[in-house]
């Protein structure tokens, strides 16, 4: 175990007085620049973190409003070809009734000319009873 032992010292004169409060003012003075020096790269560092971090959020706000725009041009061509392809359609629909209705007067009139050669066929074969009895 240790002993300690307090031993009164000479009262200090002004001249040692004057010293150790220069050499606590310059302790403190040194001190105080270091906490300034450590608050100053703290706080460009906390500016760095930052910047850094709103150049992130611009970036990634450029990149969502490209996306945007993106997805916007996207509809508006969907809608385009939407648009066109209903136009197609209702123009192979009128194509179609056209084809129909041409390809049913083209029977009706095929089925009249049958009717007419059937009709050309029978007096025919009258007249050549006709000629027949005759001879």
């Amino acid at each position: 175990m240790e002993t300690v032992v307090a031993v009164p010292l000479p009262p200090p004169n002004q001249a040692e007085m004057d010293e150790l409060r220069m050499q606590s003012v310059e302790r403190a003075a040194i001190t105080s620049s270091h906490f300034n020096q450590m608050t100053y790269e703290q706080l460009a560092q906390f500016h760095a973190q930052q910047e850094a971090m709103a150049k992130r959020m611009e970036d990634e706000s450029s990149r969502h409003f490209a996306m945007a725009k993106a997805m916007e041009t996207n509809r508006l061509e969907q809608e385009e070809s939407r648009t066109i392809l209903l136009r197609q359609q209702e123009e192979l629909v009128r194509q179609q009734n056209d084809l129909k209705r041409a390809m049913a007067e083209q029977a009706r009139v095929s089925e009249a000319h049958q009717e007419m050669l059937h009709q050309a066929s029978d007096a025919m074969r009258q007249q050549n009873y006709k000629v027949e009895e005759l001879n």
